[in-house]
């Protein structure tokens, strides 16, 4: 197994269980596991808790709940299609047309999430048949075991109670590069099960900017490697420092699952929509959410990989602008000086976090809650702070998010207009193959807009070394 892969997967304590289950397990019910990690039998049942360890593991269960690292696999799992290297393995190993098809469908599921839960209930086999093909593939090393069955508290009407959850699983990082590989060589999907594997379309373009701007979107053109985030999450000490480790692995793993079900094969060709106030999203895959480290070490154009050039503090200076202050080259590093002078040590992300949503009108109750439960302030503190952002409290978030669209959709009808290679455009920046043109296109688009070119921040592609494959 790669090193520290379970580490990753699910922190553990001794005993086979990770820190939030041990701490649950330890209330005035007395713990509920044996020491092997497996559940106590004689003890498995509803255990509800009184007072403040009550209280304490239903807000654990809840914080574990909202950051769910494993998927599960269910009756009606959809799948765009098999690979073909699983769809072969199948072949081989399955000896009825059942199991083959039971197998390329779990293991595709299980190629596509990196990390799954498999209750034997959720296999369309009989669940003694069931077992014995998950022992087949774990003895041939096809597969892994990351976690063995457990215990986790769950809210129900009658309080916190414990439920059994399945073992964990993923594909051996070897087998997964292998079927990575021949899904890129040989650029086709299985029609093995009754799956339906994913048709060439295409795409509609998206309503609600000038007709030329959306046939070259829809275009596509963009294609992604799945090999550099294989090595990522197959080894993430290798990558990440010692204090990044855990948040970069769980970047990459959330960057897998929205791509994994894309072929590496073909360019990725997402379905646009454009909002009420003019901004572009992606879905079919959802290209816009992919973590930055994603973007810029698995998505190609033409085999380049992709700069992003992203407007600095987009809507604050545009609301500078308006207001005759003046465009600042980072006007939060500016507040952020304001905030230090003050007593205040507040990063770039929870300063952005905190500020767009003051621009949309949120309440001093809600923003002094969340300054407590996301930055950790004080409640003085988090007061303060609120006070420090009082004058960028006006309401006029709609009206910001209206001129950047109309900024970046001026920025791709340029990009458009001079026959640029595709493009992502992102929610004030583009990740592009071709800087010298999105560079002139985005300062251009803003001179036009409003009057004046918004300063720009690139970030080059291939800062880091990284095995691309």
């Amino acid at each position: 197994m790669p090193r520290a892969l379970t580490e990753y997967a699910s922190p553990q304590a001794p005993g086979g269980l990770n820190e939030h289950e041990r701490k649950a397990g330890e209330g005035s019910c007395g713990p509920c596991f044996s020491n092997s990690g497996s559940p106590d039998t004689l003890r498995f049942k509803p255990l509800p808790l009184q007072g403040s360890q009550g209280r304490e593991a239903l807000k654990q269960a809840r914080a574990n709940l909202k950051q769910s690292e494993t998927a599960r696999l269910g009756d009606n799992s959809p799948l765009p299609g098999i690979p073909a290297r699983i769809a072969s393995n199948a072949l081989e190993t399955a000896l009825k047309r059942s199991q083959r098809e039971e197998l390329a469908r779990v293991e595709t599921f299980l190629f596509q999430n990196y990390l799954a839960r498999l209750p034997l209930r959720a296999f369309r086999l009989h669940h003694t048949t069931a077992s014995n093909l998950i022992e087949s593939r774990l003895s041939s090393g096809h597969w892994l075991k990351v976690k063995e069955p457990c215990n986790r508290w769950k809210e129900t009407e009658e309080g916190p109670a414990l439920r059994k959850l399945s073992p964990v699983f993923m594909l051996s990082p070897e087998y997964m590069e292998e079927i990575a590989r021949e899904d890129m060589q040989r650029a086709r999907l299985s029609r093995l099960t009754a799956s339906r594997p994913p048709m060439q379309r295409n795409p509609r373009p998206p309503e609600g900017i000038d007709r030329e701007t959306a046939l070259w979107l829809s275009e596509g053109g963009i294609t992604w490697k799945p090999l550099p985030l294989l090595s990522m999450l197959a080894d993430p000490l290798d990558y990440f420092p010692a204090e990044e480790k855990r948040a970069g692995w769980l970047s990459v793993l959330r960057g897998w699952r929205i791509l994994a079900s894309s072929s590496a094969s073909r360019p990725l060709c997402p379905r646009w929509t454009v909002a009420d106030y003019g901004g572009l999203y992606a879905s079919g895959p959802r290209l816009q959410s992919l973590p930055r480290i994603v973007r810029e070490y698995a998505l190609f154009v033409d085999g380049s990989p992709l700069a992003e050039l992203d407007y600095s503090s987009c809507q604050l200076n545009i609301r500078n602008h308006g207001r005759g202050v003046g465009i600042m080259p980072d006007p939060l590093r500016d507040l952020r000086a304001y905030l230090r002078a003050q007593g205040l040590e507040i990063s770039r992300t929870q300063l952005k976090a905190s500020l767009y949503p003051v621009f949309h009108g949120r309440r001093r109750s809600r923003f002094i809650q969340r300054a407590q439960w996301d930055i950790g302030l004080t409640e003085e503190q988090a007061v303060q702070f609120w006070t420090a952002l009082q004058p960028l409290k006006n309401g006029s978030g709609r009206r910001l998010m209206e001129k950047q669209a109309e900024i970046m959709q001026t920025a791709l009808r340029i990009l458009a207009g001079i026959e640029a290679r595709p493009v992502l455009p992102l929610f004030d920046a583009i990740a592009t193959a071709e800087r010298e043109k999105a560079e002139y296109a985005m300062e251009e688009a803003s001179r036009l807009i409003i009057g004046e070119p918004l300063p720009l921040k690139i970030k080059t592609a291939g800062q880091r070394q990284l095995f691309t494959g």
